[in-house]
């Protein structure tokens, strides 16, 4: 009962609206139960499988739904592809052919839906390498994906007519859609009680029928219709939901980030550090809300946490924008005090004039030199004196005979004793 039953019940994707209603009106005046091939993308639980649902109500078909995450690049899933069309060809009644997420198929996959989609004809490759062609009945083909460049050029080039990007929601827009889902219960909610959903449904409509389903039940067992900010308070805190829509491992996802300053991480390490099994998990189901509401970023080293995500982590504040805010914001940093301003330099005083240098006092004229004294005059040198004669050598005394020298010799001798 909460999904929207016609197009004219469905709030947002206004201009999406408007040109599948204007291509089913064509389709009526003609005579035909099918539009050209359709393409739509965008991030999850913004009503894509809502909205190939009422083109198929709005046309008067059949719809046959294929989940693409279900199948593998194995022989089981090539089997059940197979059959799901084969299946198809076998009814004579005007069909919408959903395929979700596209882009999940693998490329040879993808590749055998391109004579349906250029021809109405489903070919097929038997086991023994016959091939084999199904004329299909009316029909309109349908992808949704949210991600839009895996899917093979040559898929988007035969959709290319009817290629939709479907957009977030407004919070005037989510407003109505709460107080439209609250009422068929019979509920009422204050406005701060409707912000404070709208603040954490993400803007997916997946997570406002949660939501919705889990006020129901309070609402139920409180024996009232007035859901009250108590009762929405006690939901969150029971699914682990805070102010921002953020769960439990989103919440760890940052706290990870903000403590390991060191490097980023890589999906399979930050997988691995918040307990998540799968590191594929992690890039489907925590990061792209990260990541559009600028938390976290992906550059070649990994996942690293951003200003806006280091700000929640630690003060709780997120902008959502138009005046809606929760935390604290940093405060202003304190303007810097005025620098004193210099006291004004005391002018020099100005400098003394020299006094007039003293006139040197004139030389003093030298005074004559005295002159020289006469030399006195030599003194006569004293005459040498005269060389006295030489001493005449005296006479040699005769020898004496050699008796007469005993006789001498014994008297000296006997005269000292």
């Amino acid at each position: 009962p909460l999904a929207p039953r016609s197009l004219d019940e469905f709030i947002g994707q206004k201009l999406v609206i408007k040109r599948i209603k204007e291509e089913i009106a064509a389709a009526k005046i003609e005579g035909r139960h099918h539009l050209d091939n359709i393409m739509m993308f965008g991030r999850p639980g913004l009503g894509k499988t809502t909205l190939m649902c009422l083109i198929a109500r709005e046309l008067g078909a059949e719809f046959e739904f294929l989940d693409s995450t279900s199948l593998m690049n194995d022989v089981k899933s090539q089997r059940k592809f197979r059959e799901f069309f084969i299946r198809i060809s076998k009814t004579t009644s005007p069909v919408v052919i959903a395929v979700d997420e596209i882009h999940r198929l693998s490329d040879a996959l993808q590749s055998n839906l391109l004579t349906l989609l250029q021809s109405r004809v489903y070919s097929d490759m038997t086991d023994d390498g016959q091939t084999v062609q199904y004329e299909m009945p009316e029909f309109t083909f349908i992808g949704a994906t949210t991600d839009y460049d895996a899917v093979l050029p040559t898929i988007k080039d035969r959709a290319m007519n009817l290629t939709f990007h479907l957009v977030d929601y407004t919070r005037d827009e989510l407003r109505l859609i709460f107080e439209k889902k609250l009422s068929v219960y019979n509920y009422t909610a204050s406005a701060k009680a409707i912000d404070a959903c709208i603040n954490r449904c993400r803007s997916s409509m997946r997570t406002v029928g949660a939501i919705i389903k889990g006020l129901h039940t309070k609402a139920l067992n409180a024996k009232t219709n007035i859901i009250t900010m108590n009762m929405i308070d006690d939901y969150f805190n029971d699914v682990s939901v805070d102010a921002i829509g953020l769960t439990a491992i989103e919440r760890e996802i940052l706290k990870v980030l903000a403590e390991d300053t060191g490097t980023a991480l890589s999906a399979e390490t930050l997988a691995a550090r918040v307990s998540v099994k799968d590191a594929k998990l992690l890039m489907r189901e925590h990061e792209p809300y990260l990541i559009k509401i600028g938390f976290i970023s992906i550059i070649s080293k990994g996942r690293c946490l951003t200003a806006k995500g280091r700000a929640y982590y630690e003060r709780g504040y997120y902008d959502f924008g138009d005046g809606v805010v929760v935390g604290e914001p940093a405060a202003p940093a304190s303007p810097a005090a005025p620098a004193a301003s210099a006291a004004p330099a005391t002018p020099e005083a100005p400098a003394a004039p020299a006094a007039p240098a003293a006139p040197e006092a004139p030389a003093s004229p030298e005074a004559p030199a005295s002159p020289a004294a006469p030399a006195a005059p030599a003194a006569p040198a004293a005459p040498e004196a005269p060389v006295a004669p030489e001493t005449p050598a005296a006479p040699e005394v005769p020898v004496a005979p050699a008796a007469s020298i005993a006789a001498s010799d014994n008297s000296a001798g006997q005269g000292e004793a």
